[in-house]
């Protein structure tokens, strides 16, 4: 009922108020009108008696008669007959003859054309003044008479207009209640089907004949209960169901704090064995040296040799136990990703190298202009760091010849570095990744074999891929792709299968199932 009333008090106030103002300037336009007809009619009299005076002054004849008619009206007040000088010659009332009219109403003097009329609503009377011609001098003929007529009038049209206004007001009111009460009605009965469903009860129907676009709501509103009807479990079950899911959701929040405190172990556990290894390491390397420095005398270059050998694998034995810790933060060490050039990560990579460019005398290109990446910043630069490093590392040409460039191909950014070194056999195109290992001998080059195992990492967590190609005596290509943002942001998004087995509502056996029944069916 509040929509009706609310249809009905906006709608009926709209109408009233418009009804109103229209009524308001038809009563104004009315009493204008009846005003000037009765206006007029005096004006036709004092033209008409003003008229005979004239005519009756040059006859030495006034004409009483019509005089005296006009003073039996009950409708005129006086009238009179002013000279040019002023005095009243002929009057009604035999008291103001030889008087100055001037003194009674002094506009009389400031009348400029032939007729005024003087209108006075506060003492409801007016005075038509009519100029005329007494032999070569302008009298003047006053007729005084009353409002009364016109302020009767006036109260008259008001009287009927607000009659007509409250009767059409009524008619309206009436015309309004049935018709919006007859459009609200199949509102009220979806309103009550709304609720009743709210309630839990699947059997309700809307009870609406109408042909127009509420029975239409009407129908669809049934037809949508039907379908509720025929998909909707019960309340048991439903809440069951929440139930089993709530459950699942405070066990996966268990489990991801249990994972928090088990990296947090980890941690923990990698810097106290890393500090554990470390630390013989160092005294091995420390007393390494004592025995060069204090014994360098009493060694045989033999014995050097064999000390020289110990210090140098101490030190690749620490270098082995930091690239370990590293790859093991990589995962569980992320950084937050950003947006910035690919290039100042090149020059922040040029900048550290310096020392090692300038000595071997190494040229590196950049082919074009390289994007913007969206990246952890820290390790991308650590993946062009070790490219370039080795590129400069195993090359075996008194120029090294370093490229960089990019493209983009489907939704990724398709970096490459390039070097004219001594090449890579294809069958170790796969190899070079695995931790440790590492081409020729280890005495022959410096490092770990572990670089390239983190940085295939690096891209696989930022989700690229990385290969190279190469021909030997010509140099090696590294290339790896990291995707845009707006495609980065499609690859984080997990689908709704795998959130679906994460959180224990269906096993991956269910979902094979329903796909191969959907082949099956051909859909």
């Amino acid at each position: 009922m509040k929509l009706f009333w609310k249809i009905f008090s906006s709608v009926f106030s709209s109408f009233i108020i418009l009804i109103f103002i229209t009524s308001y300037f038809i009563s104004i336009w009315n009493i204008s009108e009846r005003e000037k007809c009765i206006l007029e009619n005096y004006k036709a009299v004092a033209g008409l008696i003003s008229k005979e005076l004239e005519i009756g002054y040059a006859k030495s004849e006034w004409p009483f008669e019509s005089l005296k008619t006009l003073s039996g009206r009950k409708d005129l007040n006086f009238w009179w007959v002013v000279r040019d000088d002023g005095v009243i010659h002929l009057a009604d009332n035999a008291s103001f003859m030889g008087t100055s009219a001037y003194s009674y109403f002094p506009p009389i003097i400031n009348i400029k054309g032939d007729e005024e009329v003087i209108l006075n609503r506060k003492q409801n009377y007016g005075i038509f003044i009519k100029k005329f011609e007494a032999g070569k001098k302008e009298w003047v003929f006053l007729l005084s008479f009353s409002l009364r007529d016109i302020v009767e009038m006036k109260k008259k049209i008001i009287f009927m207009d607000t009659t007509v206004l409250i009767l059409a007001s009524l008619l309206l009111g009436i015309v309004l209640y049935v018709m919006i009460k007859f459009f609200t009605k199949p509102i009220k009965e979806l309103a009550i089907g709304t609720q009743a469903i709210g309630k839990g009860d699947l059997t309700y129907k809307v009870k609406v004949k109408s042909q127009d676009e509420l029975g239409q709501l009407a129908n669809s509103f049934n037809q949508m209960i039907k379908d509720l009807q025929k998909i909707t479990v019960s309340r048991d079950e439903l809440a069951k169901e929440i139930e089993e899911r709530k459950k699942a959701e405070e066990a996966l929040q268990a489990q991801k704090y249990c994972l928090e405190d088990i990296n947090k172990e980890l941690d923990d556990f990698t810097y106290i064995i890393s500090h554990d290894l470390k630390e013989p390491l160092r005294s091995i390397d420390a007393f390494s040296k004592f025995i060069t420095d204090d014994y360098k005398d009493k060694l045989d270059e033999q014995g050097r040799f064999y000390i020289e050998r110990v210090r140098m694998n101490t030190s690749r034995m620490q270098k082995l136990i930091e690239d370990l810790l590293e790859i093991s933060r990589i995962e569980r060490k992320k950084n937050i990703l950003e947006e910035l050039e690919a290039e100042e990560l090149i020059e922040e990579v040029k900048l550290r190298m310096e020392v090692r460019i300038k000595e071997k005398n190494v040229q590196i290109t950049i082919r074009d202009k390289l994007p913007r990446v969206y990246c952890d910043r820290v390790r991308l630069t650590e993946v062009f760091a070790n490219l370039i490093s080795n590129a400069i590392k195993f090359n075996d040409k008194p120029m090294p010849l370093i490229e960089i460039g990019s493209s983009e191909k489907e939704g990724f950014y398709e970096f490459y570095v390039k070097d004219n070194g001594p090449g890579i056999e294809e069958q170790y195109f796969d190899k070079i990744f695995e931790i440790f290992q590492r081409l020729g001998k280890r005495e022959d080059n410096e490092g770990t074999g572990a670089g390239l195992t983190i940085v295939k990492k690096i891209v696989q967590m930022h989700k690229g891929k990385i290969w190279l190609e190469s021909k030997i005596g010509e140099g090696t290509k590294f290339y790896f792709t990291i995707p845009t943002r707006e495609k980065m942001s499609s690859l984080c998004k997990k689908k709704i299968g795998e959130i679906l087995v994460e959180k224990k509502l269906i096993t991956e056996e269910e979902i094979k199932k329903a796909l191969e029944e959907q082949e099956g069916a051909g859909i």
